[in-house]
């Protein structure tokens, strides 16, 4: 998958997809998106009722918790703090089932596809690619310094988030 214009049209409205979001660890982007994007499809009156699955998962690093960074930005935008804590980073090697049941993996930056096994890269795009139709790399926000880049890093995945929630919503208008 390469360009926004073509993931979705290999895919049918009337299924329901399986999409993971990936990053290097699953504590910060990845962690984020798998929040925020289930909160949307929840809120969406076209997505809610479609059967989809949101999950995430880490490529690089075997972590143990979520940035707690990551958690005081969802809480911020209304998340409860102790169902974010509940959240298990998945590591690939740990939980190989994630990519090959996924029909979508959505990763951060160009890395990631690196990242992804062989035999599912052919289902990895992009995020910035699914949104915009654009590679650009979300920076990973565990090396910066100040809680402000770090915060404008994990609000750069939301605006692309909104753009795939969008997307998505007008892909399964179609099957009425």
């Amino acid at each position: 998958m390469s360009t926004s214009t073509d993931v979705l049209s290999q895919f049918s409205p009337k299924k329901p997809l399986n999409i993971l979001w990936v990053c290097s660890g699953n504590i910060c982007r990845s962690a984020y998106a798998d929040y925020v994007f289930s909160k949307m499809v929840k809120e969406s009156p076209v997505l809610k009722d479609n059967g989809l699955k949101i999950h995430s998962g880490g490529l690089q690093f075997k972590n143990s918790q979520i940035d707690p960074r990551t958690t005081k930005v969802l809480v911020k935008e209304g998340f409860d703090e102790q169902e974010v804590n509940k959240h298990i980073p998945r590591y690939k090697k740990d939980y190989p089932n994630m990519l090959e049941e996924a029909d979508l993996i959505i990763g951060m930056s160009h890395s990631h596809k690196l990242l992804t096994p062989k035999q599912h890269r052919d289902k990895f795009v992009q995020i910035s690619n699914m949104a915009i139709g654009e590679r650009k790399d979300i920076p990973d926000p565990y090396f910066v310094k100040t809680e402000k880049e770090y915060e404008d890093l994990l609000h750069q995945v939301r605006e692309y988030l909104e753009i795939i929630k969008m997307k998505l919503e007008d892909f399964y208008s179609q099957k009425k």
